[in-house]
């Protein structure tokens, strides 16, 4: 269940993971602050799924097309970055799922060439896409 009947915050197994990655995320940035290598670290936790708009018969929601990216580190700017997707029914693809609206490969280059300084013919490259394709995003 991610919500419950009533419209609380997220309960069941989908809050539990969300907690557990919550503490873990709280103590590794903890860690490296410690350690006074936050401002020299990029951290990308990427979900290869989504999930569906539409609640299942379980209270849950079915895999999806569109993903997640959270992207923190001493040289992030906060912030939401890509476009916000549209949650219209006639919008919503492959039976009901949020269309992709910000590519992966636009976050992983934003990392190689605002991140690791990486020359933006050759991050392109890397990525196996056009020079003017899959733009860095301004987090970094």
């Amino acid at each position: 269940v991610q919500l419950n009947g009533e419209g609380k915050p997220l309960d069941g197994r989908h809050a539990v993971l969300l907690a557990q990655f919550d503490e873990a995320m709280g103590a590794f940035v903890g860690e490296l602050k410690k350690r006074g290598v936050w401002n020299r670290v990029t951290v990308v936790a990427y979900s290869e799924f989504s999930r569906k708009v539409l609640q299942n018969g379980n209270m849950g929601t079915d895999h999806g097309a569109a993903g997640s990216v959270f992207v923190t580190g001493g040289q992030v700017k906060e912030g939401f970055y890509g476009e916000y997707p549209s949650l219209a029914p006639d919008d919503l693809i492959l039976n009901n799922s949020m269309p992709v609206t910000t590519d992966f490969r636009r976050v992983y280059r934003t990392i190689l060439e605002r991140g690791l300084g990486v020359d933006a013919a050759a991050a392109a490259e890397l990525l196996r896409v056009h020079s003017d394709e899959f733009l860095p995003l301004d987090f970094l």
